[in-house]
């Protein structure tokens, strides 16, 4: 029989006022006891009020936050001073019912438990806030206003049930059902479309709702759930759309052959299609894998187990070394296991990027030979050092590397007379930087001298380079530190 949207609404308004408000409170003060809300106010050193049982009892003196059972309902709770505030408890209880259509309706109470310190008393509200109808996904709400985004649920005589429609921005923030209760839920169940849904265990766990849209697109998620595969559950439920579902269910298809050990593993998802990736039923060696962000099909040059067992050696991830092997194809050097899996990656890594980096400058090869030639004159040594102009590209790019600075962007400027960069030396040690010099080869001005890592010369060496510049007639009066 076809029902209009209107006519499930009406159905849901016109069901009657639920009456048994007292077992609804019993259910209530169960749950605040499962979430542990009860405290025991000690109103004077022997007398304590339990909030479970509303009683008040005569006890030894005991210590503010200890645990202590009361002696009336032999509940365990924490002790508060009586001038300490204790919040509202609030949950949502759940009752169900089969309309005349065996269609599932839930029906969703709120419950408050407040303590009023003043009066040494406990009070309940219990409002019925919404009517879900589950078959048909309508539901009508009351009682409900809405501050900055804060629900909450006060009675008002005038409110009467509405539908919960997509208007109502709070929406998402509140379950539109809670903790089942009553004898009948599990037979309900059984009689709706929703009988292998699981929605009893799910609903303890996440947002039924929420749970209920995936169903009724995915209902191979009930199976994910029973296998014990929670972190893949998650992450369909919180990233999945309707364009999503024939991808997910063909990759499940085609891996059956994983579902043995997921289900005794629980795997995320990246865990899975790595498994998958790879062809191993290994959970580790896929972590491992994910761990150095390996990517099975942009490896063309080695076997998948030994690049992610040499990533994770050399404390490496794969883009790093794919970078490394595009260093190598762009220097046309022939590709090798040596050269594949060097000792120090990082290391093979930094040089063939200096290489690639000569390469790309080679442009201003010349134009830095001949400028060398021109200011050859300026080179200058003693018994301890020697300071030359920087020859090559490659000079120049290597002792970038080796001091830990950018003089290697200079190579431009360089190129066209507009900066001159001299390298300091030691006499025994002529190979290995020092100290870097720039000048102004235009004004002959000294504009900087930087050690490793940017550092400032030493006393004895910025003793040299003054010398140097009084000798070449520089001035180094405006000694900047921009490398």
């Amino acid at each position: 029989m076809k029902v209009t949207k209107k006519e499930v609404v009406d159905e849901l308004i016109k069901i009657p006022e639920y009456r048994n408000i007292d077992y609804l409170i019993k259910e209530g003060n169960k749950q605040a006891k499962r979430d542990k809300w009860n405290k025991l106010i000690r109103l004077d050193d022997h007398t304590y009020f339990c909030t479970n049982c509303n009683s008040t009892h005569q006890d030894k003196k005991i210590k503010i936050n200890e645990y202590k059972k009361c002696p009336v309902c032999k509940s365990k709770s924490q002790v508060y001073r009586k001038n300490r505030n204790l919040m509202d408890y609030c949950c949502f209880l759940t009752i169900t019912t089969l309309n005349k259509r065996n269609e599932l309706i839930l029906r969703t109470f709120s419950f408050k438990k407040m303590y009023n310190k003043k009066l040494l008393k406990i009070n309940h509200e219990v409002l019925e806030v919404f009517r879900w109808n589950l078959d048909k996904n309508l539901s009508v709400k009351r009682y409900a206003n809405c501050n900055n985004y804060v629900v909450s649920f006060k009675y008002n005589e005038k409110d009467r049930w509405k539908e919960l429609t997509d208007a109502y921005i709070w929406k998402e923030k509140v379950p539109k059902a809670g903790y089942f209760i009553g004898s009948n839920v599990k037979k309900c169940i059984e009689k709706s479309k929703y009988r292998y849904a699981n929605i009893l265990e799910i609903s303890k766990r996440w947002y039924l709702e929420n749970y209920i849209f995936i169903y009724d697109i995915f209902p191979e998620i009930e199976m994910i759930y029973k296998m014990g595969m929670t972190k893949y559950f998650r992450h369909i439920m919180r990233y999945m759309k309707r364009n999503d579902v024939n991808d997910v269910r063909k990759f499940l298809k085609e891996n059956k052959k994983f579902f043995r050990v997921w289900s005794k593993i629980n795997p995320d998802k990246y865990e899975m299609q790595m498994m998958v990736d790879l062809d191993t039923f290994d959970i580790e060696y896929a972590r491992d894998a994910l761990k150095v962000g390996y990517r099975k099909s942009k490896n063309l040059y080695a076997n998948d187990k030994k690049t992610i067992q040499y990533l994770k050696k050399q404390k490496r991830n794969f883009s790093f070394w794919l970078d490394y092997i595009d260093f190598l194809e762009k220097l046309h050097v022939k590709i090798d296991k040596s050269k594949l899996f060097p000792k120090d990656l990082k290391k093979e890594h930094d040089k063939m990027f200096n290489n690639l980096e000569v390469l790309d400058n080679k442009e201003y090869e010349q134009e830095i030979i001949d400028f060398e030639n021109m200011i050859r004159p300026y080179n200058y040594e003693n018994y301890d050092y020697v300071i030359r102009a920087a020859r090559t590209v490659e000079e120049l790019v290597n002792e970038s590397s080796q001091m830990n600075h950018c003089v290697r962007n200079y190579i431009p400027k360089i190129a066209a007379h507009q900066s001159a960069v001299f390298f300091v030396r030691k006499q025994e040690e002529k190979e290995k930087s020092l100290v870097t010099v720039e000048i102004d080869p235009v004004n002959k001005i000294l504009l900087q001298a930087r050690g490793y890592d940017n550092k400032e010369p030493t006393t004895v060496e910025m003793s040299f380079i003054n010398d140097w510049c009084h000798k070449r007639i520089i001035d180094n009066s405006m000694l900047t530190n921009t490398l």
